[in-house]
């Protein structure tokens, strides 16, 4: 009975020693996960965003006016397209990978996608502004 114990207790530890190490990167994955999960969220505010200054852009018939639609379409677009090029580029590491690579990886993933997420909200704030909503 004594070894049953030191052996569960033995391998509950090595157990916790290894779900740890991962846990850390499940944690940092989940992170980079959750900050795309709220970039994503805009995906409809953007497209809606754009409709509208779509729409106004044809019914307008000042050229400066259209102009000015036209950069806030395109920065609509250009923060949509940065999203989805993100998304079609980002990779799960594979459990093989070292650690350290892992870890930098996602780091790097967090940081791009943190900035695609301000580009993404910039672009709406600034077409609302223009469309008055």
């Amino acid at each position: 009975m004594r070894y049953f114990l030191l052996y569960t207790l033995l391998f509950v530890s090595i157990s916790a020693c290894k779900t740890d190490k991962k846990s850390s990167m499940d944690r940092l994955f989940d992170t980079v996960m959750e900050e795309h999960d709220a970039a994503m969220e805009l995906m409809s505010d953007i497209y809606q965003q754009s409709k509208l200054l779509t729409d106004q852009k044809n019914a307008a018939e000042a050229t400066d006016e259209m102009n000015n639609l036209g950069f806030y379409i395109q920065e609509l677009h250009q923060a949509e397209e940065a999203m989805m090029n993100w998304m079609a580029d980002f990779k799960k590491p594979e459990a093989s990978t070292e650690e350290a690579i892992a870890q930098k990886y996602l780091n790097d993933q967090l940081t791009d996608i943190r900035k695609i997420h301000v580009q993404m909200k910039k672009a709406i704030e600034q077409s609302k502004k223009y469309t008055h909503q």
